[in-house]
């Protein structure tokens, strides 16, 4: 039987009171325009704004704001090869997966959320800076956002 579920997003960020504040699409691809037209169209599916999106890719993770109409110049743009070997040091580009990415993002932002890992994880001064990090202290991080169609 086939789904009539659609995965909107690989990765999901909430706060301490459950409240989803990010959401995250991971590519094997180097990012191009359409991209961005495809994550306005997917955030545009929640019925309240989600204040941040991810973009992140092999070379790079992208963050922006979001505010349910307008989706924001990169608030920052960040290595992703430095934030994957902090969690994997025996990564190897060439052997890059999507489900290794992810997973390797997925670890990231759990340790941003409840510093499993480090009391100060990569990059955590730039999240601060934007106002994303606060708002993910506490949280938690789910695999795929999933839309079910309503009939």
């Amino acid at each position: 039987m086939v789904s009539s579920e659609t995965t909107l997003f690989d990765l999901s960020v909430y706060d301490g009171s459950g409240k989803l504040i990010m959401v995250a699409g991971v590519k094997g691809h180097p990012f191009n325009k359409g991209d961005l037209v495809h994550l306005r169209k997917m955030l545009n599916r929640f019925h309240e704004p989600v204040p941040f999106a991810m973009l992140v890719n092999a070379d790079s993770i992208r963050i922006f704001r979001w505010d349910g109409r307008k989706i924001s110049k990169p608030l920052c743009v960040l290595p992703t090869q430095q934030v994957v070997k902090y969690y994997s040091p025996s990564y190897d580009r060439e052997q890059l997966s999507e489900f290794f990415l992810v997973t390797s993002i997925e670890s990231w932002l759990r340790d941003l959320n409840s510093h499993w890992k480090s009391e100060s994880p990569p990059y955590a001064e730039c999240l601060k800076e934007i106002g994303l990090l606060p708002l993910m202290e506490g949280g938690f991080t789910e695999r795929e956002v999933i839309e079910t169609p309503t009939y």
